[in-house]
């Protein structure tokens, strides 16, 4: 299993054998919050990071949060149609608008198998319960596990 950094912030590529998953994808623009490009300004990309065109090959994007800095529309805006995005309940509203992608839910306890890699869903401590999913991503042929959560892990889930 190959992790792949995608951005300086928590953008991730997964590989395994010719299995590939994207994590938080965010490859293009930058991301401003509301009160403005003053207080709070982050650019995507990472040199040497894979392009846009590379997450056409990918069996599977997975979203842990619908917040912007996770959730990045003009990148899942590019991704293939029919591309399979795995979120929460909050995560596949702020994507409902998006046409093409194949939308799934994937909350805590939750489990889907992406061709090399098996995907668990594990759900987030608080304030991020009922909207936020970490995810433990184990490969198949090895059995070597990876665990993502970018804010706070429930604490319980895992062996």
């Amino acid at each position: 299993m190959r992790l792949q950094r995608l951005n300086a912030f928590q953008s991730w590529l997964v590989e395994s054998g010719q299995t590939r998953v994207a994590i938080d994808p965010w490859l293009v623009g930058e991301l401003v919050f509301s009160a403005g490009r003053w207080m709070y300004r982050r650019s995507a990309g990472l040199e040497g990071a894979p392009s846009l065109d590379s997450l056409a090959a990918c069996q599977g994007v997975l979203m842990s949060s619908h917040f912007g800095d996770h959730l990045h529309m003009d990148t899942l805006r590019a991704l293939s149609p029919g591309t399979a995005l795995y979120g929460s309940p909050a995560t596949l509203a702020q994507v409902a608008s998006l046409e093409g992608l194949d939308s799934r839910c994937l909350q805590g306890g939750g489990q889907v198998a992406l061709a090399d890699l098996n995907v668990e869903a594990i759900t987030s401590a608080f304030p991020y319960r009922a909207t936020g999913v970490g995810f433990q991503i184990t490969e198949r042929r090895t059995g070597k596990r990876l665990f993502i959560e970018p804010h706070v892990a429930s604490g319980g889930g895992l062996e």
